[in-house]
């Protein structure tokens, strides 16, 4: 039997249960499901790994490791273990997983796709997994500038579930990088028919206001956006950049700054904060703010230099 390892170093706690000739593998794992609940992740992981150790192949126990993996956002390690389970259990259900775990790590997009294909070869899923295989493969295939492939998913997708304010979104961001700027009108319009708090449709309506010069009408949709959801980062990255072009800097510092307390660290969102305190002239503030990017990123050699340049100010003043 081989032993499955996630690349963690993990000692294992003196709590462990002893490997009983009845039922080790069963104890492990109830257990490991009472750490997990209790977000002891680590004790879990150690518990899990030692299981592995007896069944290398058991679907509960790689199941419940890539789940805590996932928890715990070590997501190249879940993506190990799916593979792993995709392996010895080669069924939908597995495949499914080991597409959604390359698919969301965003690094493996022609795997992703490829693996979303296999699926498609063993389809037993519910009309949910069959929308959301669509969904991503149309995404994907966005993101790999095919865009006839991205129209062609979304479209199967679109048959599958024909009210998703999700994918009409999609929709509308692939006739953006198309060009097609009144078809994407029209997508985000859908999208906020379908549902009016959909911040990113909002988002969309706000871009496309802007590129037809309407920006009074393009300010009013970024705002009810962030209203909706002030954590959109798209939305405060572009209400930082238009309040930049408008000079309404004093509008954005408190839409980045809230942004910012529950982000703690973004070092771009971080250097537009620091910019909008250079334009009203808070330096102290810019230079309080370029301390903390220094604190979570000493190398950071933009913020040094900037830093540098703030201390020039304060000895001229």
């Amino acid at each position: 039997m081989m032993e499955i390892t996630t690349g963690l170093r993990i000692s294992p706690p003196k709590a462990i249960p002893s490997m009983t000739d009845q039922k080790p593998v069963e104890e492990l794992l109830q257990y490991a499901r009472r750490l997990r609940k209790s977000r002891e992740y680590s004790l879990a992981l150690a518990l899990l790994r030692k299981a592995t150790s007896v069944e290398s192949d058991n679907y509960e126990i790689l199941t419940l490791m890539a789940e805590i993996l996932v928890d715990t956002g070590k997501r190249p390690e879940a993506l190990q273990v799916r593979k792993v389970l995709k392996e010895f259990h080669p069924d939908f259900s597995t495949f499914y997983e080991f597409a959604n775990e390359l698919y969301l790590t965003g690094q493996h997009d022609e795997e992703a796709l490829k693996a979303y294909f296999e699926c498609l070869s063993v389809m037993e899923g519910t009309c949910f997994q069959l929308f959301e295989i669509y969904k991503n493969m149309g995404n994907i295939s966005v993101k790999l500038s095919d865009f006839d492939g991205a129209e062609e998913f979304y479209n199967k997708a679109y048959t599958v579930k024909s009210d998703s304010d999700t994918l009409l979104i999609n929709f509308g961001t692939l006739e953006v990088q198309r060009g097609d700027f009144d078809k994407a009108l029209f997508c985000f319009r859908q999208a906020i028919q379908v549902n009016e708090k959909n911040d990113k449709a909002w988002v969309g309506l706000a871009l496309m206001h802007s590129e037809y010069g309407d920006p009074a009408l393009a300010w009013a949709n970024l705002t009810t956006a962030l209203d909706l959801q002030p954590l959109n980062r798209t939305a405060v990255l572009l209400y930082a950049k238009w309040a930049f072009r408008d000079r309404r800097e004093s509008t954005a510092i408190p839409v980045v700054e809230n942004y910012l307390s529950s982000e703690n660290f973004d070092e771009e969102i971080s250097l537009i904060l620091i910019q909008l305190y250079v334009c009203l002239n808070e330096f102290t503030k810019a230079q309080i703010e370029t301390t903390k990017i220094l604190a979570w990123n000493p190398n950071f050699s933009e913020a040094r230099e900037i830093q540098k340049q703030l201390r020039m100010i304060g000895e001229v003043a």
